[in-house]
């Protein structure tokens, strides 16, 4: 998936080059309305709470962890300071396959 202002525009010109309009999308804005989010206080350090959670999802035996993406990381490269903030990406290739094969982005849009 590609947000417009997540790419300069150039380069999000090159992204979509050979692509067709009528096969993007577009959303009146970059907000996403809150899908019910859940927020939840650890009583427990960042890197505990990080390690809790990767267990909780690897004992399900169905579950991968497909990536994990440290912005606080990446983005002290680019010069901004953020507070600890990490993405985990996990899921059930098996279960998920199934339901993606009849809706391809719900992998993006799930929740």
């Amino acid at each position: 998936m590609i947000r417009a202002g997540s790419l300069d525009d150039a380069a999000f010109a090159r992204a979509l080059k050979g692509i067709p309009d009528s096969a993007i999308t577009r959303f009146p804005s970059d907000t996403v309305a809150d899908p019910g989010l859940l927020t939840l206080l650890s009583p427990y350090d960042l890197s505990a709470t990080k390690q809790r959670v990767l267990k909780a999802i690897t004992a399900e035996a169905d579950t991968l962890v497909f990536g994990k993406v440290n912005f606080a990381a990446r983005s002290k490269r680019f010069g901004v300071d953020l507070e600890p903030t990490d993405l985990i990406l996990f899921g059930s290739p098996g279960l998920g396959g199934k339901a993606m094969a009849a809706a391809p982005t719900l992998g993006l849009d799930a929740y």
